[in-house]
């Protein structure tokens, strides 16, 4: 059995602090290899291509709708 293990410099990071105030703070961080983020952005991608479907379908009935 073959066993995939990632390469030290293959995860992309990034960190992300805002404050609020004098007390508030939100601190998130994210680690993501080469695969999870071709992953990611194909998961993206088909979101975006199935709601303009589903808005352009959506259009076309409200439209039939109105003709009656």
């Amino acid at each position: 059995m073959t066993r995939l293990v990632p390469l030290s410099g293959d995860r992309q990071r990034a960190v992300l602090v805002v404050r609020f105030g004098r007390r508030g703070r939100l601190r998130a961080a994210v680690e993501v290899s080469s695969g999870g983020l071709l992953a990611v952005g194909a998961l993206v991608s088909s979101i975006l291509l199935s709601s303009a479907v589903i808005v352009a379908a959506a259009g076309r009935a409200a439209e039939r709708s109105r003709g009656r």
